[in-house]
């Protein structure tokens, strides 16, 4: 199912400029600044490791810098349909040490991402306008990956589809245009079934058998319309 979504993320567009005989579109570069919702604890069981080292860590997904490139097409005047993929890097490690001991602890969730948006403007004047945008996005497989007290767990979660909306402010000059705005990401995933984790891993973490990296983003674009 998942690769029909993802066929139709990249397909649709081309059709559309066949279909409706589309001449008007743009391309995109953007950098966003997410904000995390969700917060989880992650838990161990250590037996025989030094008292010093940590048996939870707290885990705060959905943050980080999410770069982003797009292509729009213009169906109606002030509406258009986008495409874009994003990278999205979520992590934080850090070390400690005991003596000679030298021990790297902290996670990393980092994610691929395909949207598809509708976009509508605004004509605020005639340098000036505001688009309001929401679509779905279609997230490829993810790894959580914990390090802590001298060892490292990989967790493997599903691809998953997701929704965003947002808005902002678009400043012209000619062909090219500056914009500054907020988008909402909302984004779930379900651990994988059949892989290898420690036996009490559901017991003591039941709170991963589903994480949310759903956020809050900065996002600055820079547009060029052909």
């Amino acid at each position: 199912m998942q690769k029909i979504i993802l066929i139709c993320f990249l397909v649709l567009p081309f059709g559309l400029i066949a279909q409706f005989n589309v001449s008007e579109f743009y391309a995109v570069g953007r950098f966003s600044f997410g904000m995390g919702m969700n917060s989880y604890t992650y838990r161990s069981e250590l037996d025989g490791t030094a008292p010093h080292l940590p048996k939870s860590l707290q885990i705060e997904l959905g943050s980080g810098l999410i770069p982003e490139i797009g292509i729009g097409l213009k169906i109606t005047d002030g509406f258009y349909i986008e495409t874009s993929v994003f990278y999205s890097k979520t992590q934080n490690f850090y070390t400690t040490q005991n003596g000679t001991t030298t021990s790297e602890e902290g996670y990393s969730f980092n994610r691929y991402a395909i949207l598809l948006n509708g976009k509508y403007y605004v004509s605020v004047n005639e340098k000036f306008v505001m688009d309001f945008n929401a679509g779905v996005s279609l997230s490829v497989p993810q790894q959580l990956i914990v390090k802590m007290s001298g060892y490292t767990e990989i967790i493997n979660y599903a691809g998953t589809n997701g929704l965003q909306a947002g808005f902002a402010g678009n400043y012209l000059l000619g062909d090219v245009s500056f914009s500054g705005g907020i988008r909402y990401r909302l984004e779930r995933f379900n651990i994988k079934k059949n892989q290898e984790l420690p036996s009490n891993f559901m017991t003591i973490n039941p709170n991963f058998e589903q994480i949310s990296s759903s956020g809050i983003d900065v996002v600055l674009s820079v547009q060029y319309n052909f």
